[in-house]
């Protein structure tokens, strides 16, 4: 136990003794240097990039920036790591940059406030895939191995007055080096962060502590319920020979690029080729995780307005559909609704009940369709069913489906995606799309042969595409105005019955001309308010992607 003796008084010890040991300000040093040096590869990697570091002025700038990030540490833990917080700070400190060096360094991903919104909200199953030996092997060595230092470094002792007085000398020296740094280096600094705005997010611990707290910000129950187009009403009466029903697909982590009904150069959808569908090129999601892109996706506010705090409490596409008179239900195979099925029938598969689609504690997507199979019998008046999918999220994209549909071999099976070979990283991912291919066709069957069923339609849109080792990047959620285009450019499919396409007034032609036409998630919730003639002063002719094309309005 370390002892802090009272100002004045006298010690027992001789000199020798008392002067043995750390001094704390050391420990906040040694640890700011470790986490500086050790846990921060994939940064200093990403600022030197493009470098001559063999010129004199480079490696002036990087030492200036290295002894810049050097004294916001140690102000950090002058400040903070106090007294008795000293040790458990420090080693919360430690582990955070050596968790957070890990993702970074394998994925290339951000630490930004939607990865860490991505990383509360997501469910325990995809957070265990991230774990492997070599990860952990590297927290044991860039986290565990330090916090035991800290955690058994003998302290010297010191009187109240002199470490304290030392903490604000500490500081305070600390602070002086970084505002003459910022001062003489201004051009330098502005510059990188200007050309590079994503560097930020990769610089551990800060990144995780400042994201986290943009993260928390807003995390306040919303007072009551926002109303969105309480005067929604349906001006078309259904199919006079049954219900009709309208199935809304959303994809997770699909990426546009690897779609064969896109150009691409592998035959991943083969079966959605023999339908008779519509695939829209040029679709861009609203965000880079499902996290952000699903409530913005089903909200009216469009991307440039849409925000946690704007979207907490407000109703959505579902709420204004299910007011129009339309039963609504949810089914997911996923990690929830993110609160918009909140007011609305909602379901979740599970194993038990679906044995030959689910194990280990995961069901494949065609669990969805047994779903839909079993509510489409019982139908009794027009419904709309959002279909939620586990889709091709990764990292581990093998388990994403059946062995039957591996087709595109060899295969990465591991998490450690760095292990793998493109090809075979590619290999799986195709995989997952020729799966997808399967599930839609498979709800395109449904729809067509069940018995009782009216006017009948899909829409197929992901939430945000997916980096598959392209610059070293994997995986998705890169802050939207610097991720690579993959992670969100997505596919869009629509599929419609003959009667859904005669009750809704569409012309066949005009949507194939128009499926090059750009477009992104801002359409979803004023395009299907117009397929479904649900009218409401919300309702926006110009997002409605359909409009153009129902015979009797404006082209």
């Amino acid at each position: 136990m370390e002892t802090i003796q009272p100002a004045g008084s006298l010690s027992m010890k001789p000199i020798s003794a008392r002067t043995e040991g750390w001094s704390r300000l050391s420990v906040i040093a040694g640890a700011s240097l470790w986490m500086l040096l050790v846990c921060n590869r994939a940064f200093w990697v990403r600022l030197m990039d493009g470098r001559d570091m063999t010129r004199p002025d480079e490696l002036l700038f990087m030492g200036a920036v290295a002894l810049l990030l050097l004294m916001l540490l140690n102000m950090l833990g002058g400040v903070l790591a106090v007294g008795r917080l000293l040790k458990p700070l420090l080693v919360a400190l430690l582990l955070l940059a050596a968790a957070c060096s890990g993702f970074v360094d394998r994925y290339g991903i951000a630490i930004d406030r939607s990865m860490v919104q991505n990383v509360f909200e997501t469910d325990a199953a995809e957070s265990l895939e991230l774990l492997d030996a070599g990860l952990l092997a590297w927290l044991l060595f860039a986290g565990v191995l330090p916090a035991v230092w800290v955690v058994r470094a003998r302290l010297r002792p010191s009187t109240v007055r002199a470490a304290f007085a030392r903490r604000v000398v500490f500081v305070f020296a600390n602070g002086l080096v970084a505002s003459a740094l910022l001062a003489l280096f201004s051009a330098g600094f502005a510059s990188e962060i200007r050309n590079d705005r994503g560097l930020r997010y990769q610089f551990n611990p800060l990144n995780a502590l400042y994201s986290t707290w943009r993260y928390a910000q807003p995390h306040r129950a919303a007072a009551e319920v926002v109303p969105v187009g309480r005067d929604a009403k349906r001006t078309a009466s259904g199919d006079v020979r049954g219900p009709a029903v309208f199935v809304l697909v959303v994809g997770e982590t699909a990426r546009a690029e690897d779609f064969s009904l896109g150009g691409h150069e592998r035959q991943t959808n083969p079966r959605l080729q023999a339908e008779d569908v519509f695939y829209f090129s040029e679709v861009s999601a609203c965000g880079t995780s499902t996290a952000v892109s699903l409530p913005c996706m089903f909200s009216d506010l469009g991307r440039d307005g849409f925000s946690e705090t704007a979207m907490r409490g407000r109703e959505n596409l579902l709420d204004v559909l299910a007011r129009a008179g339309l039963d609504v239900l949810w089914v997911d195979n996923n990690s929830g609704c993110k609160g918009l099925c909140a007011r609305v029938r909602s379901e979740q598969p599970s194993g038990s009940d679906h044995p030959r689609h689910c194990r280990d504690g995961e069901c494949h997507d065609e669990v969805l369709v047994d779903s839909l199979r079993h509510h489409l019998r019982t139908l009794r008046r027009d419904t709309v069913i959002v279909l939620h999918q586990k889709g091709s999220h990764g990292p581990a994209y093998w388990r994403r489906y059946p062995p039957e549909f591996e087709r595109f071999t060899p295969v990465c099976r591991t998490v450690n995606l760095d292990d793998c070979t493109l090809e075979s990283l590619h290999n799986a991912y195709d995989n997952t799309i020729l799966y997808t291919d399967h599930v839609l066709s498979e709800i395109i069957g449904a729809l067509q042969q069940m018995a009782g069923i009216g006017a009948a339609a899909m829409l197929y849109v992901s939430d945000h595409g997916e980096s598959l080792g392209e610059k070293g990047i994997y995986l998705h959620g890169a802050p939207r105005a610097i991720a690579p285009e993959v992670q969100y450019r997505v596919p869009m499919i629509f599929w419609a019955s003959p009667s859904f396409m005669s009750l809704s007034r569409l012309k066949a032609a005009c949507l194939e001309a128009g499926t090059r036409t750009p477009l992104s998630h801002d359409n979803l919730f004023h395009s299907v308010l117009g397929l479904l003639d649900v009218r409401t002063s919300v309702y926006r002719t110009s997002l409605d992607m359909f409009a153009a094309c129902r015979a009797g309005e404006p082209d």
